[in-house]
């Protein structure tokens, strides 16, 4: 009876955690279709808000370019409008707001590229102001899952901003030239603390398991007498 007791007393904290437990999502923004080129251009996917800007490494602000093939930089009315490098390094900031009550933070999961040369490209990916890869990385695939590349969650995981820029400094037809068609970020949720059953919820459940030993007991034992009267 003990036994059953303390496996039972297992079980319903179990379930108490698991309640308290909430699964990540995943928030994908679409580039692709394009529309009107901007300072800044919103995008919106399950409620949050997702606001692109433009600059070169310098932090001088740019335009943000937005084609049916997805979003990239135009430094000058001459510039062919990717994520390149011919002239000044560019770079796309992705700043994320209107999250749900609970998200902590999130993480970047996937990028999808139009154009990459992964024999040629050289990349940053900048999140929150750390710089886990370098300047001089290159996507093993297309789209480029994160994690495959940066292991540790905590470096993929941001507050509010990631970027994406360029650092080679070449000229065409060497430089980097891309563009971005979608980003897939996950949410990260509020630790929530451990919920374990208050000692008179499981005092009652014990009494009631006791209860339904003894009625079983005590039933069992009646009809032994009842068999052996007839």
């Amino acid at each position: 009876m003990l036994r059953k007791i303390a496996v039972l007393s297992i079980l319903i904290q179990g379930l108490f955690f698991f309640a308290a437990s909430a699964s990540a999502i995943p928030i994908t923004f679409n580039f692709s279709g394009g529309g009107p080129n901007g300072s800044s251009i919103d995008f919106f996917s399950q409620d949050a808000q997702l606001t692109v800007t433009a600059a070169d490494l310098n932090g001088t602000p740019e335009t943000v370019t937005w084609v049916n093939n997805g979003l990239g930089v135009r430094v000058g009315i001459t510039d062919n409008g990717q994520l390149d490098s011919t002239g000044p390094n560019e770079q796309l900031i992705f700043t994320i707001s209107g999250l749900p009550v609970g998200v902590e933070a999130l993480q970047l999961e996937q990028i999808d590229f139009w154009g990459l040369n992964r024999a040629n490209e050289d990349l940053g990916l900048v999140i929150d102001g750390a710089n886990p890869l370098g300047d001089n990385f290159t996507p093993s695939a297309n789209p480029w899952i994160v994690s495959q590349n940066i292991i540790d969650d905590d470096e993929r995981t941001f507050l509010s901003e990631f970027r994406v820029r360029v650092n080679d400094g070449g000229q065409a037809p060497t430089a980097d030239a891309f563009r971005i068609r979608s980003v897939t970020v996950e949410t990260v949720e509020a630790t929530a603390p451990t919920q374990v059953p208050e000692p008179g919820t499981l005092a009652l459940v014990a009494f009631g398991l006791a209860g339904l030993g003894f009625f079983r007991r005590g039933f069992s034992i009646g009809s032994a007498w009842r068999r052996m009267a007839a």
